[in-house]
């Protein structure tokens, strides 16, 4: 579903060209930079919607209920019923889908609002039990709080946990306190694998000089799994770094942005070289420029990025011009433009993807949603989303969501009950009766959740 905390929908950036230029893909920025920009964007719509939401967010919708359009009118799909905790993040989130089949997630956080587990149950129904469904543990890194280093996740199977999603990333850093590695493991035949290695070096000026990263894969030829380079980043001239490089993907966005690189993918022996400016307000230009042997073309791409408002609302423009080997003259250039609108909440006001090259324009990809609001706290009531259809040419509803029975999440009283039971849980989200001294565990008094030491 749609629906988050308080629906704080991620914005993501889609970057690529259009499906129908498929061909071309390859022919603009680099795979790999697109994810990295849309996941960086992602998170920085995230810090930037809870500046703008600050207020905002103290107000918590308990329930909500998404409807879905049959052709004539809205049907109920989905009711929402959470509880929050005094920083607004959910920390109950029952389910009830339009069977009567329930879902209910309890979580908990830790000090700088990261999940810290998840304890899943289901019910077939309100008159039936809840069973245990999932459980989920993670740990963070020390210097990049949002960092996941250990994922601990659980399925029920009917009498006992069975180990789901498990994956561990290590982080090695020198004396300076920089990143020189970091290792994925994920849980294979009773042990944590390693999969994934990034490596990176450094130079007299404390500054990263190179950055690459390797997987491990399957060789069909021998019958063996076998490391496989894949980006190496060199030659990088730095806009601002602080030296906690976990990917090669998000480097021109952040802490760590990139003012001119080389980055080349071994495994296909490809260059591109990389130089971007950045502005004081948010705004950059990325540029990328290569020769491609396939088709013996040189390709220029170019990345126009405009924030638009406090919420995360942006513009980007990119600019694909394609050269004849050796010509001054493009013979083809194309343009994919994409805005994202939001407001206070996240909720998606706008978003619309165009492509055109030169000769046409057309539209690929357009939402459009509307907010009704609470005209004395500003909340939201409604949330109604239509989706464009090319085929027909027109839009067509998608998705309605209502908001009720708000809380206010600063306010103490209507989150806490002093008088409320306290209970125990260990990181594996179970309850236990007594914690033992020397044990880490979440205490949760009515709605409020915090991880303790017990002396």
């Amino acid at each position: 579903m749609l629906m988050r905390n308080f629906t704080l929908i991620a914005l993501c950036v889609a970057l690529a060209v259009p499906v129908s230029q498929a061909a071309r893909t390859e022919h603009s920025l680099a795979k790999k930079h697109i994810e990295a920009v849309k996941k960086a964007k992602a998170e920085k719509s995230k810090k930037l919607k809870a500046l703008a939401a600050e207020a905002a967010a103290k107000w918590c919708s308990q329930t909500q209920k998404a409807y879905g359009w049959n052709g004539e009118d809205w049907e109920l799909e989905e009711t929402y019923t959470k509880e929050y905790n005094q920083e607004g993040l959910t920390i109950v989130n029952q389910v009830e889908d339009y069977d009567g089949y329930i879902n209910r997630e309890e979580n908990t956080w830790n000090e700088n609002g990261m999940l810290a587990t998840r304890f899943t149950t289901v019910a077939e129904s309100a008159d039936e039990p809840f069973k245990n469904y999932s459980k989920l543990s993670r740990t963070y890194d020390e210097k990049v709080p949002s960092f996941i280093v250990s994922n601990q996740q659980y399925i029920w199977n009917g009498e006992d946990w069975s180990e789901s999603n498990f994956y561990s990333q290590n982080v090695t850093r020198d004396d300076a306190g920089n990143v020189i590695s970091m290792e994925r493991a994920v849980f294979y035949q009773g042990a944590l694998d390693p999969t994934y290695r990034l490596t990176v070096t450094y130079g007299a000026d404390g500054k990263a000089t190179t950055i690459k990263d390797c997987s491990l894969d399957y060789d069909y030829d021998s019958g063996e799994y076998v490391w496989v380079d894949g980006s190496l980043i060199s030659d990088i001239e730095w806009e601002n770094t602080d030296g906690q490089i976990l990917s090669v993907e998000n480097l021109f966005t952040g802490a760590n942005r990139i003012k001119s690189a080389v980055i080349t993918n071994v495994e296909f022996d490809e260059v591109q070289n990389y130089t971007a400016e950045y502005a004081t307000d948010g705004s950059y230009t990325l540029t990328m420029t290569m020769h491609d042997d396939y088709w013996d073309e040189d390709v220029k791409s170019v990345l126009y990025y405009t924030p638009l408002d406090e919420n995360g609302s942006y513009k980007t423009v990119v600019v694909n011009t394609y050269y004849e080997d050796g010509d001054t003259e493009p013979y083809m250039s194309e343009t994919t433009t994409e805005t994202g609108k939001y407001d206070a909440y996240g909720l998606i006001l706008l978003e619309e993807m165009t492509y055109g090259d030169g000769t046409y324009e057309e539209v690929e990809d357009l939402t459009v949603g509307t907010v009704e609001y609470d005209t004395e706290n500003g909340y939201p009531l409604t949330w109604t989303v239509q989706v464009y259809d090319p085929d027909e040419d027109e839009m067509y509803n998608q998705l309605r969501a209502e908001y009720s029975d708000y809380i206010n999440a600063g306010v103490a009283d209507a989150i806490v009950d002093a008088d409320a039971p306290v209970e125990y849980f260990n990181l594996q989200g179970m309850r236990i009766n007594e914690p033992a001294a020397g044990q880490v565990v979440i205490r949760r008094q009515g709605n409020k959740a915090t991880k303790i030491f017990v002396k």
